[in-house]
């Protein structure tokens, strides 16, 4: 648990979150790298390939920022004038993408509860495009259930942002909320912070991106590849303050190594026509462990 954070929120009676790099991390170190996956996934499953996906998602994005303040992933789809695809059908693998990487910041989720089992109120406040539906999604497989928040608000379902104050405004009267009893938590300078304080709001900033590693600094790194961004984003988003140092070595050392071996390994399997794999004792039990654990139908 984040004890400075703890600290600094508790003496307040309602404390609101953020959710993208607050509540949730993605498991890819930039948001765009999403779409990447979606591209992949959708040329797995078609003959006909889609190409450049991402330059056309952030441009579709763009065209819809310009015409409407507030909106939704449909409204986003609306600008994707792609017919060699079926738009619908990418539009769902990109949810269904969201939802797969999508992973609890550990040590701010147990600052919620903390808080939650104090009586404080909860209330989650996101300016996202994703529907309330998924979002919820998110959350449970975070292990932040419906129980754990008193209210959850978002811009495209509300028809209103942070960004403008207007969602605290809404929230402020919803909940019949005194402002001088109220913190909101959240990485986004403008819309977490400048509009809070505006609002009258008190805020604390955590920063979006945190190096929890010791060994790397995956911020610093030249990505090059979505593989890359995938296994150093997974990697820093599962060491936490009560990581322990044999943890620690496994996640950034010992998995992403056997990661790349074991893949290498089963491409190799494949090219060559191998049948049989032995994995020779003792040192070779934990390879023959990994193997299974990533390709279980490879017996």
């Amino acid at each position: 648990m984040d004890s400075k954070l703890y600290e600094c929120i508790s003496k307040y009676d309602v404390v609101s979150f953020d959710i993208f790099d607050t509540l949730l991390k993605r498991n890819v170190l930039r948001p765009e790298d999403v779409f990447d996956l979606v591209e992949d996934r959708y040329n797995h499953l078609h003959e006909n390939k889609i190409h450049n996906f991402k330059r056309q998602r952030l441009d579709a994005y763009n065209k819809a920022r310009k015409n409407r303040t507030v909106f939704d992933i449909d409204y986003i789809y609306s600008f994707l004038n792609n017919v060699e695809i079926d738009c619908n059908e990418v539009k769902n693998i990109e949810l269904s993408t969201e939802l797969d990487i999508s992973i609890g910041n550990r040590d701010i989720i147990d600052v919620l509860k903390s808080l939650k089992s104090m009586g404080k109120m909860i209330l989650i406040i996101s300016d996202m495009y994703l529907t309330s539906e998924i979002i919820v999604e998110m959350l449970v497989k975070a292990g932040i259930t419906s129980d754990l928040y008193d209210g959850l608000y978002i811009s495209c379902t509300c028809g209103c942002e942070k960004n403008k104050g207007a969602l605290y405004r809404k929230v402020k009267e919803e909940k019949l909320l005194n402002k001088k009893k109220w913190i909101h938590v959240g990485d986004n300078w403008k819309s977490d912070v400048i509009s809070a304080v505006l609002s009258g709001v008190a805020f604390y900033h955590i920063p979006t991106n945190i190096n929890n590693l010791e060994y790397i600094n995956p911020f610093k790194e030249k990505i090059r590849g979505v593989a890359q961004s995938i296994s150093l984003a997974l990697a820093n988003n599962l060491v936490g303050a009560s990581t322990s140092d044999f943890e620690r070595l496994g996640i950034e050392t010992m998995g992403p190594f056997m990661l790349g071996f074991m893949i290498w390994l089963r491409k190799q399997i494949e090219s060559h026509g191998i049948k049989k794999v032995f994995f020779l004792a003792r040192d070779g039990k934990i390879m023959m462990d990994y193997f299974s654990a990533l390709f279980p139908e490879e017996q």
